[in-house]
């Protein structure tokens, strides 16, 4: 028997060929593969191995298999932090050095940071001109103003659902921005949102204790990414000049997901996400090689 079919030589391949070895890394779904296939390859030092990122069904599904597996987990976790940051509800699984959060709510809030979207329209425009860049931060603090009721409520909901009506979806990913905004507005109706308030009956809860957590935190990484989208992309639609052809949501995702990773003006916040993720990528190399 020689030693390339034995089992001692079969058990060596993985430290000549990377190849042989994979890197999972579960993802919340499929829209997120995109998103950190980019960030990977321009960001992560693989150091030879090959990504599969597997798309699960959401944060609940990730942490289940964090919980089975325990100290045999053999992939690295990419989970949103929705609300963590103010309420701290995922905390226990930050200690898992293969568990990588986002820190702001989901991917779309870094994706939607005002200067991939500022870079996105001039790239469209075909123009130097650098307004945008202003443009864009002005808009996602008026967003952010105007959605910051529904924001305090529906963090409220994420540590207290037993006080809420049933089945209420209040920024949550299966409602959407556009019930609140008037046709063609990127920017929802102060009216409509009060009056949803008062005809859920939600506006007798109070909400002090989670403003006061809140405290001077940008307030637009907070949104949900999915529920926001509608306005992300009328407004993008509507800074593109005259006569040029105005996108469709995957044709801007598309351009939004090449800038983002190579921004070279990256959040701090953002950076340590990927600082991160390089970690847990080291530690499952180690894995493999020992």
């Amino acid at each position: 028997m020689t030693l390339e079919h034995s089992p001692e030589g079969l058990n060596c391949v993985p430290l000549f060929d990377k190849s042989a070895n994979t890197i999972s890394i579960e993802v919340e779904g499929e829209e997120d593969i995109p998103f950190w296939d980019a960030v990977i390859s321009t960001c992560i030092n693989t150091n030879g191995y090959s990504i599969n990122c597997i798309p699960q069904k959401g944060c609940k599904e990730i942490i289940k298999h964090l919980i089975e597996n325990g100290d045999s987990q053999d992939f690295i976790a990419i989970i949103d932090s929705e609300y963590d940051e103010i309420i701290h509800d995922k905390e226990l699984y930050k200690q898992n050095p293969f568990a990588v959060f986002t820190i702001r709510h989901s991917i779309e809030n870094y994706l939607f940071c005002y200067n991939s979207l500022a870079a996105t329209i001039k790239k469209i425009n075909r123009t130097s001109e650098n307004k945008y860049r202003q443009l864009c931060l002005d808009f996602q603090k008026e967003l952010s103003e105007r959605l910051k009721k529904l924001l305090y409520y529906d963090c409220k909901k994420e540590d207290k659902p037993e006080i809420f009506p049933d089945g209420l979806s209040i920024l949550g990913s299966n409602s959407n921005i556009a019930k609140f905004t008037t046709k063609n507005n990127y920017l929802p109706d102060t009216d409509k949102i009060d009056n949803f308030i008062e005809n859920n009956h939600i506006n007798i809860i109070n909400t002090d204790d989670i403003e006061n957590l809140f405290n001077d935190k940008n307030l637009f990484y907070f949104l949900n990414g999915h529920f926001i989208t509608y306005s992300i992309f009328t407004f993008i639609n509507t800074q593109i000049k005259k006569g040029k052809m105005k996108l469709g949501k995957d044709s801007l995702y598309m351009l939004l997901y090449e800038y983002c990773p190579n921004c070279r003006n990256k959040c701090s916040d953002f950076s340590s996400v990927i600082n991160r993720l390089e970690t847990a990528v080291n530690g499952m190399i180690k894995k493999f090689e020992t």
